[in-house]
């Protein structure tokens, strides 16, 4: 590496076009500024070099280390400063995902602000180490999503030669939760859970919670006498359906003018805090299992049960069962007892 030189009180420079280290004024952590020129600029009328900022450091062999490893790989100003919020900007613009794919990659990379705004080629193993800790305890999904997403964004500095290392495979996580055990509800939890309109949505419609809470009654159609919730997308292709009302829950949809068919409107995640609150050993999904469940006790078809539960399997065309008929799904959710 070459020697840098004396330049005043407060610069050493090295040899031509290998960088310039500056010691700014006043106490800092990090005194040392390192500088590289990468071309010429207009200031003033007057031609001046151009100099890009690799960073402050707190000792000048660091500072002087980085202007080394800038002309080992020299880069562009903007890709040299590119901080994760922006890389992941160019994963999320590239990668193909899934819509759950997507949100679990959104909701890890929030997680993170504190590191948005870093560059990337400054974020090593302690910072990795510190979003590991940001999502410890939590459940294993949560984590993955940590460890993929920050994949990504190593994987595409890497490809486009910002960094040369991916220290997500170095993440690990001390404490994982223990996934519950999901079970349908009991006779009694279900004979409990009539005080509660949402439940009674869930549990005979095997909707999933934010299909319920945002049902709104214009979502309530009528076909040759049959009443039905009609769900246009969803979480996957096979999300649009549609549910025939079960007459245990027809009291639902009697009031017209309502706007959504659970009233007072609730959020899913306002619901699922409410929910909590009752004290039950489930989650609100758990009522979408109990349908699953007492559906497959109670003798329903096969066929019918995932198309109302909006499962795949494999005779769907743009998201539309093409053997469903309705007036065959009401007969069999009439099936359905608790």
């Amino acid at each position: 590496m070459p020697g840098f030189l004396l330049k005043g009180r407060c610069e050493m420079r090295a040899g031509n076009g290998n960088g310039t280290v500056r010691k700014l004024s006043g106490r800092r952590n990090k005194p040392y500024q390192a500088l590289v020129t990468v071309g010429d600029k207009v200031v003033n009328d007057k031609i001046v070099p151009d100099r890009l900022s690799l960073g402050c450091y707190a000792t000048k062999r660091e500072a002087r280390m980085a202007c080394y490893e800038y002309f080992r790989n020299p880069l562009n100003a903007e890709d040299y400063n590119i901080t994760l919020a922006t890389v992941f900007a160019h994963v999320e613009s590239e990668k193909e995902w899934k819509k759950a794919m997507e949100s679990a990659m959104v909701n890890a990379f929030n997680k993170v602000k504190y590191f948005h705004n870093k560059r990337m080629r400054d974020i090593k193993l302690r910072d990795v180490e510190l979003m590991a800790q940001l999502v410890d305890g939590s459940s294993k999904s949560t984590q993955n999503a940590m460890k993929i997403m920050i994949h990504f964004c190593f994987e595409w500095s890497i490809k486009h030669d910002i960094v040369n290392k991916d220290y997500s495979k170095y993440m690990e996580f001390k404490h994982t939760a223990q996934r519950k055990d999901k079970t349908a509800y009991t006779k009694e939890e279900i004979e409990l859970a009539r005080t509660d309109d949402m439940q009674m949505l869930m549990l005979y419609t095997g909707m999933r919670i934010s299909e319920a809470t945002g049902m709104k009654m214009e979502q309530v159609k009528e076909e040759n006498g049959i009443f039905y919730f009609e769900i246009v997308k969803g979480k996957t292709a096979s999300s649009a359906r549609k549910i025939p009302v079960h007459p245990q829950i027809m009291y639902l949809i009697e009031d017209r003018s309502k706007t959504y068919v659970i009233e007072p409107h609730i959020g899913d995640n306002m619901y699922r805090k409410r929910y909590k609150k009752l004290g039950l050993p489930h989650t609100p999904h758990d009522c979408r299992r109990t349908f699953a469940t007492y559906a497959k006790r109670c003798g329903m078809d096969e066929f019918y049960r995932k198309a109302i539960l909006g499962h795949s399997q494999g005779n769907i065309t743009d998201g539309v069962y093409t053997d469903f008929m309705l007036d065959i799904a009401y007969k069999e959710i009439c099936k359905l007892e608790y």
